[in-house]
């Protein structure tokens, strides 16, 4: 299931650290990875990464914005998207990263992304029909408020897809972007279980789409296990428990890991920050690359 890492910091990357990465990306037998575009940066840059990623046979999933567009409008995002996917032409762009986080999207503004949304999805589509839109991926979070405030911080994957649908975004994506981690409501990691709230959201969100007449696949968009909340040894024996259960739905058209590397995201790299190996980790996670 396992066919693509997340290497979200990719444009950051100095010329050795993109050479080891491209190295470690083949060794690993990956043929995807999910890298960030962000609004603030020349695609001068970007051009090095996306060309080092297709010369090695390994296609990027492309997440635009996030970082790098504050106080944007929707059109402006729009024409952004706009000029990467002329830039790049064919290929497979993810429309921001876990909108229903505060941390992300302010106030997990439903109606607000929706309209960003459609603003990149008619961009994209306009210059390169044939790529792939994703809906940004959706965190595995509880739906919580301010206290004493009408205003949310973060929202249920599924509630936000119910709402999204209700401000327009049936016709705007592709596929649909989710981040099925094992977690409890506090962000605690968990023993991956088929029952898990937020592993059972891949089936809750696809039986919503289906509800709606959206016959579209789910794009595991990011996944894993993170250290030392979860050690090493028990990251390696829960990381092919997880794939197992995502194997048994055959609506999901591509599983990313995250990540490649230990940095700013946090410890959930198969390699430390200076390039080590996490053994078993990094084998158990090689099996499982299709």
């Amino acid at each position: 299931m396992i066919d693509g890492i997340n290497v979200t910091e990719s444009v950051l990357l100095g010329a050795r650290d993109l050479a080891l990465t491209v190295g470690a990306l083949g060794a690993l037998g990956v043929k995807r990875v999910r890298m960030e575009i962000p609004g603030s940066v020349s695609l001068r840059t970007v051009d090095t990464v996306v060309t080092a990623y297709r010369s090695a046979g390994i296609e990027p999933l492309m997440i635009l914005g996030v970082h790098g567009c504050s106080g944007w409008t929707a059109y402006q995002y729009g024409e952004f998207c706009k000029s990467v996917a002329l830039r790049y032409g064919p290929s497979e762009y993810e429309i921001w990263n876990e909108p229903n986080l505060h941390l992300f999207w302010a106030r997990s503004d439903t109606k607000k992304y929706v309209s960003f949304l459609k603003a990149a999805y008619d961009g994209i589509k306009s210059v390169s029909p044939s790529s792939t839109v994703v809906f940004g991926g959706l965190a595995a979070c509880a739906t919580t408020k301010w206290p004493l405030s009408m205003f949310f911080v973060n929202k249920d994957p599924l509630q936000f897809v119910k709402e999204a649908f209700a401000a327009g975004a049936k016709g705007y994506f592709d596929e649909m972007g989710y981040h099925p981690y094992p977690r409890d409501d506090g962000f605690n990691p968990v023993v991956p279980a088929a029952n898990n709230k937020y592993l059972q959201r891949v089936k809750d969100i696809r039986t919503y789409l289906l509800s709606q007449g959206v016959d579209k696949p789910l794009r595991l968009t990011e996944w894993g296990f993170g250290q030392p909340k979860v050690a090493v040894t028990t990251a390696s024996a829960q990381v092919p428990v997880e794939n197992a259960i995502l194997n048994t739905y055959p609506f999901v058209s591509h599983s990313y890991l995250y990540c490649l590397r230990d940095g700013a995201g946090g410890d959930y790299g198969v390699f430390t920050n200076t390039w080590q190996m996490k053994q078993p980790y990094y084998d158990a996670v090689k099996a499982l690359i299709a």
